[in-house]
């Protein structure tokens, strides 16, 4: 097997490419699942949600790397702007919450799933803070990158023009 880095070189990551790839697929079965048929309609939603979340486990994967050091996984950064979560498009309309009043709370406890919905809006609220950071750190380390290569090129624009005096 033979390993391929994940960094960002002349070539966008495969990793990158991947998660657009797979964001694209999604998007493509789901608007596909909207036009067709019911049975078919609910393998493409099925899919098209399974893809999304491939295309977000490769970039949690990164997250780390990714905060770590932005500048070697900007094609990754773009792939996180353009990921969107999976929505179904003809969204069934949501159940109420049964809000307990006090006297079932004292009988009983609260179900599991509140716990469940309650650490999943954490998450999602985490993996946005961080998306943000992110963006943030990388139009800083971009403009500090462009002002170094324009001192740089001064400066041997400077070198350049002593040595030909000179001669």
């Amino acid at each position: 097997m033979r390993y391929k880095s994940a960094i960002d070189t002349s070539v966008p990551s495969a990793n990158a490419l991947a998660v657009i790839a797979l964001n694209e697929l999604a998007e493509i079965l789901n608007e596909k699942s909207e036009s067709s048929s019911e049975k078919s309609s609910s393998e493409n939603s099925i899919d098209a949600k399974k893809y999304s979340e491939y295309a977000k486990k490769i970039l949690d994967c990164f997250s780390r790397a990714l905060t770590q050091n932005p500048s070697d996984y900007l094609s990754l950064i773009v792939a996180n702007s353009m990921w969107k979560p999976f929505k179904p498009k003809a969204e069934p309309k949501p159940e109420p919450v049964k809000i307990p009043t006090d006297d079932e709370l004292n009988r009983e406890e609260i179900p599991e799933e509140s716990h469940d919905l309650q650490e999943q809006n954490e998450s999602q609220k985490q993996s946005s803070v961080q998306s943000s950071r992110i963006s943030r750190r990388t139009s800083r380390e971009v403009s500090e990158r462009s002002e170094r290569a324009e001192r740089r090129a001064s400066r041997a624009a400077k070198s350049s023009r002593r040595t030909s005096r000179t001669r």
